[in-house]
């Protein structure tokens, strides 16, 4: 058993020892890389998802400037027809 640690006998180049350890620093390399790599796309698709957000955010700011604008545009509107409606009344009344 002893001499099988010794003996290169994984395609004649290794020894068992040596063919384990060759494994073990190689699947080590591919999880750190693989790692690295998933750390990498995490960040890139926050910043993609930050990016968007900004793009399409809605500004309460503006929102509520232009729902006052949009209500004075109302009211205003609302007068007019008010207004209309009691010249033609008077006009009416005139006529009668």
């Amino acid at each position: 058993m002893t001499e099988l640690q010794t003996n290169f006998l994984v395609q004649g180049q290794e020894t068992f020892t040596g063919s384990y350890n060759s494994l073990l620093t190689e699947v080590g390399s591919k999880t750190r890389h693989a790692q690295i790599e998933h750390s990498a796309s995490t960040t890139l698709l926050e910043d993609a998802q930050a990016s968007r957000e900004s793009v399409s955010g809605v500004n309460l700011d503006e929102e509520a400037a232009n729902m006052l604008k949009f209500q004075q545009a109302y009211q205003a509107a609302a007068q007019v027809i008010a207004v209309t409606g009691v010249l033609f009344d008077t006009l009416l009344n005139a006529v009668q």
